[in-house]
């Protein structure tokens, strides 16, 4: 379904989560969204739903779109029912590249990527109510 310069690339990693975010960038990104989305537009988030081949309804989202980049992201449910879903809808997920160092949201996203695998989310859970409290 995914035009062939349109890339789906899965932003979360892997395992069980409430949330998955979904990368989307290309040039044939908005045709190929097109085929993938119920979109009312609007505004740079807005709730969307996420369609399979056939029209059946996958999931509702967000699609956030960052003004001035050449991307945009899915918010969606991070089941892997659903996530399997929407990678067969878009004819897979491309696969992770090393962050950009001149990109500082990507490498702070893949070293939080990194700190959820390395030691878990309660443990990043603590560190953040401890930053939080710290803060006043």
């Amino acid at each position: 379904m995914a035009g062939r310069d349109a890339r789906f690339r899965l932003l979360t990693p892997a395992g069980e989560g409430g949330v998955a975010v979904v990368e989307v960038t290309g040039v044939d990104r908005d045709a190929a969204l097109s085929a993938l989305l119920q979109d009312p537009g609007g505004g740079p988030i807005r709730l969307v739903r996420v369609l399979a081949g056939d029209g059946a309804i996958i999931d509702q989202a967000l699609r956030v779109e960052h003004p001035g980049a050449e991307r945009l992201e899915l918010h969606l449910h991070g089941s892997p029912g659903v996530l399997a879903a929407v990678e067969r809808a878009v004819g897979g997920f491309a696969e992770e590249e090393a962050a950009d160092p001149a990109d500082p949201c990507a490498v702070i996203s893949t070293d939080i990527s990194n700190a959820f695998n390395e030691v878990g989310r309660d443990a990043i859970f603590q560190i953040l109510l401890e930053a939080a409290d710290s803060d006043g």
